[in-house]
């Protein structure tokens, strides 16, 4: 039996590349060396694809006081948003789920389980539940878990602005195309089975419309998702095996 494949993703902290259980050890590393006179009440969370963790994760840090409707905003910004679709966050407490939505201003929650995400902060959320759901989209719902990694002290953010910092995410998950194998570009939506083409073999779909890049976020290839509008957090680099 062949060993089960690797994959790997980046800390952002110091470059290094590894696999996502190394840089789980390794970011821990890394928090515990932050400097005490920098202090600021801060948390880790993994945000991962429900369905193929293995391919897409982020590790992200923010303050404990961050609102919950910013950390919805950053996924959006940097994996999710497409079209405007709803989103939310739910949390399971025994054979209880609880909504987070964005309620409109003037409005109250629908339903009784249901609270406006605004309310809430990501260290709320955190002192209910170790792991939590983010859903994007009702219909064509990419599925997220986020999963608290640790609660400690660290560096204040550098803009109160945009506090989320990006300790680590996985690399891009390489795509053979389904005529030559080479690395795809594209995926073909036109008959929903997920083919893949390089940029030599997109002439295969009649319909250019039907083409969709393939970028480093779960919701590639679903509905018209083309990746992140912010350069900043654009990262479509691939793991390249070091030498020696």
């Amino acid at each position: 039996m062949s060993a089960r494949k690797q994959h790997y993703g980046k800390c952002f902290l110091c470059g290094k590349s590894m696999t996502k259980g190394a840089l789980t050890r390794h970011l821990k590393k890394h928090i515990a060396e932050y400097a005490p006179e920098e202090a600021a009440d801060l948390i880790w969370l993994r945000v991962e694809d429900q369905h193929l963790p293995r391919y897409f994760w982020l590790d992200l840090e923010m303050p404990t006081a961050t609102p919950l409707d910013f950390l919805d905003d950053f996924l959006r910004a940097i994996w999710l948003e497409c079209c405007g679709h709803l989103s939310h966050f739910i949390l399971g407490l025994g054979r209880k789920r609880i909504y987070y939505e964005r309620v409109p201003i003037g409005e109250t929650p629908f339903w009784a389980e249901e609270y406006d995400m605004a309310e809430a902060t990501v260290g709320e959320i955190a002192d209910q539940a170790q792991k939590f759901e983010h859903e994007y989209d009702y219909g064509s719902t990419t599925a997220l878990i986020v999963k608290v990694m640790s609660r400690h002290r660290g560096p204040k953010p550098p803009s109160p602005g945009w506090p989320v910092r990006i300790l680590g995410r996985n690399y891009k998950p390489v795509v053979p195309c389904v005529v030559c194998g080479a690395p795809a570009t594209h995926w073909d939506i036109s008959t929903g089975e997920f083919n893949a083409y390089c940029d030599a073999h997109t002439d295969h779909v009649e319909e250019e419309e039907f083409l969709l890049p393939i970028v480093n976020s779960p919701r590639s290839g679903v509905c018209a998702y083309t990746g992140t509008s912010e350069p900043e957090l654009t990262f479509e680099e691939v793991y390249i095996p070091q030498k020696g």
